[in-house]
């Protein structure tokens, strides 16, 4: 696509370039293509006023990750210098459209919504949410409800065209993106709208939405009227998520949280507070020592993740407390066992990335972290999604041949240099050139068979070898782009940092 020089002008396109290299995906770690160009925004900025003001095609590509219910979700990434167009051309509508829903503020205000006690109350609360709403954006209903609220149709037009490049149809947004989130609200403002018309009052947090009802009939109609007003725009209601509840019975759910970990706690700080029954020669029993409450609070946790794995019949453990006791069990001093590890990412495959996340604050633990990645990647039900965060991991990982654990993820990384994903064989690149071993065949092979969305990534990786920049092949990846002779120059760097002597 091609957009006018005076608007590439004057988008702000280095500060968008600053925050593609810098800020990962949501739900994603920093991806190597990323990382790798970051101190060289400037040089990217200038491909994509350059780029885009000649014309030029959008580089995308679709992996799965997991998501709540049934069925992997489809994650459209675009390559960087098209994120960051589509970053800059978006943030030229975001003053425009109205406020954003995704803030820490409004959640407060939208959980409490409705509540007893609340400002506005009502007998009964309706829920709403769209099944699968960024899959099946239409195009052509955004860009007249992008029109409206902005009357900007040139910005408007190149973000429409960019967007249909990207997926090559009418409908899609790319996931996991700020820049996506801004443009899914001005979406929903279409239903938004239609409910506040018929003057029901209601509040919204990205395409959740809580509706007031004095009645069970009007409860039902607001459902019904949704369901049109969705499918006029091209979504439906998911039927999971879509209820109605008598607001007296629906209890705050950080209380309902708090409440099920105070059970937990009490009995563990009983059992640990236990009562040795050996008694002295005067007949006085000892008492044992009373645990403090971070000790007793880590076994809670710590129960409340054994409990949770088991599925044992009569408990209900809300999932956002199972990734709360992975995330403060990060500093206990006792490890969580690999079989509970194992046992969170099999029923829930989105645990994956706090799995990871807890074993990066556990650096000590070498081996152990060694042993627990290797159990990871053996699994059997993995997606895309879950070998970018495992690879990711094992790049910082220190290579160990003496380590089995070590040489079975060897051999698992150079398995996904043939994954059909390239952005899953840039990972395993990068991966294997941390570990030295990876050969310049399988670079010159990998590189010659990417497109604009990991070959960075891979000049990263030739660089991190220790390749000599006047080898062939470093010829080569360097004079296909700057943009990628700063990659590769950068992968170099990274060797170099961690040849020298710790200070």
């Amino acid at each position: 696509m091609r957009v006018d020089k005076d608007i590439v002008k004057h988008l702000g396109i280095s500060d968008a370039a600053r925050r593609v290299t810098a800020q990962p995906l949501d739900r994603l770690p920093r991806l190597i293509s990323e990382r790798c160009l970051e101190g060289s925004e400037g040089r990217l900025a200038r491909e994509v006023a350059s780029s885009y003001a000649a014309g030029t095609s959008v580089t995308a590509e679709t992996f799965s990750m997991p998501r709540k219910g049934f069925g992997p979700r489809p994650v459209r990434l675009l390559s960087s210098r098209d994120r960051v167009a589509y970053d800059a051309l978006v943030d030229k509508l975001r003053d425009s459209l109205p406020a954003e829903t995704r803030s820490p503020e409004n959640w407060s205000t939208f959980r409490a919504f409705g509540r007893p006690g609340s400002d506005v109350t009502a007998k009964y609360l309706v829920t709403l949410d769209i099944a699968s709403m960024y899959e099946f954006v239409d195009h052509s209903a955004l860009r007249s409800e992008l029109l409206i609220q902005t009357l900007d149709e040139e910005h408007v037009d190149a973000v429409i065209r960019l967007l249909g490049e990207a997926f090559g149809t009418t409908r899609g947004l790319p996931q996991m993106m700020a820049s996506s989130d801004v443009l899914a609200d001005a979406y929903l403002g279409v239903l938004e709208r239609a409910l506040l018309r018929h003057g029901y009052a209601l509040a919204r947090y990205a395409d959740d939405f809580r509706v007031l009802a004095p009645d069970w009939g009007t409860a039902n109609q607001i459902i019904e009227l949704a369901a049109e007003v969705a499918r006029g725009i091209g979504l439906v209601l998911s039927s999971e998520k879509t209820s109605i509840k008598k607001a007296s019975k629906i209890a705050d759910e950080q209380a309902e949280h708090q409440e099920i970990l105070d059970k937990y706690f009490t009995a563990a700080r009983a059992d640990l507070a236990s009562f040795d029954e050996l008694m002295d020669w005067y007949g006085e029993p000892v008492e044992g020592e009373v645990p403090d409450e971070e000790t007793a609070m880590n076994e809670a946790f710590r129960r409340v993740l054994k409990a949770w794995t088991k599925r044992k019949q009569g408990l209900s453990i809300p999932t956002p407390l199972v990734s709360k006791a992975l995330r403060s069990l990060r500093s206990a001093p006792d490890r969580v066992s690999d079989k509970t590890l194992s046992q969170l990412v099999f029923l829930d495959p989105l645990k994956l990335s706090s799995v990871i996340l807890y074993l990066r604050a556990r650096l000590d633990e070498t081996e152990q972290n060694w042993r627990t990645t290797a159990q990871l990647a053996a699994m059997k039900r993995q997606s895309p999604w879950a070998k970018l965060w495992i690879l990711s991991y094992c790049a910082d990982l220190p290579y160990d041949d003496q380590s089995k654990y070590s040489r079975r993820l060897l051999r698992w990384a150079k398995s996904q240099l043939d994954d059909e994903h390239e952005v899953v064989r840039a990972e395993a690149a990068w991966t294997l050139a941390q570990w030295d071993a990876l050969s310049e065949r399988q670079v010159s092979h990998l590189f010659g068979s990417a497109t604009a969305i990991t070959r960075a990534g891979i000049a990263a990786a030739w660089g991190r070898t220790g390749a000599m920049p006047s080898a062939p092949l470093s010829k080569a990846i360097s004079g296909a782009s700057p943009v990628y002779a700063d990659a590769f120059s950068w992968g170099g760097d990274q060797r170099a940092g961690d040849a020298q002597p710790a200070s």
